[in-house]
């Protein structure tokens, strides 16, 4: 999926004459009947989340689901984010379908401190649904921006050290999370 850039999404000109409070509104307003999500991220916390997707542009998160957990191997290219099945990777490679995929607009970023994201759930086929999405967007600012230096000693230590990379740490970290 290529991504757009903010200007064909929206009227960037008339944003810019906006507070962050509004253009938060409207963000979040004109993306209410479509099927995605959104966030507004401030822009520190945007460029942590960039230089570390750079350094680290590959990762794997476990998502609980009802019937255990499911991995998911995500990318980072630039200012998207790709999520697929560890599976699909496995069996299919770099032709593995992204289930969803995290596009990030920082074009306000200097002038209004913030970072639009929205999040596009392939349909084709659908394997998660927007909760499940929500956490691994939440599960990604964890491990590479907030959640303190455990998560992202296992992000470092994935690319790092992979054959000392632990699997059940993860999922420790992860357990503390939801």
């Amino acid at each position: 999926m290529q991504i757009q850039s903010l200007d064909k999404i929206v009227k960037l000109d008339l944003l810019q004459n906006e507070d962050v409070k509004s253009i938060t509104k409207i963000w979040t307003e004109y993306h209410s009947d479509k099927d995605c999500i959104t966030a507004v991220i401030p822009s520190e916390v945007y460029d942590t989340l960039y230089k570390r997707s750079r350094e680290f542009p590959m990762f794997v998160l476990p998502m609980p689901r009802e019937s255990g957990i499911e991995f998911f191997l995500l990318q980072f290219n630039f200012h998207q984010c790709n999520f697929t099945s560890l599976l699909e990777y496995k069996t299919k490679g770099s032709e593995a379908r992204p289930f969803l995929t995290i596009s990030h607009f920082p074009e306000l970023s200097e002038s209004k401190g913030i970072v639009l994201m929205k999040g596009e759930i392939s349909d084709k086929p659908r394997m998660i649904d927007a909760q499940n999405a929500q956490f691994l967007v939440f599960a990604i600012q964890q491990f590479y921006v907030t959640g303190g230096e455990r998560k992202l000693g296992l992000v470092e230590k994935f690319h790092k050290a992979p054959q000392e990379f632990d699997y059940q740490e993860l999922l420790d970290e992860v357990e503390r999370l939801v």
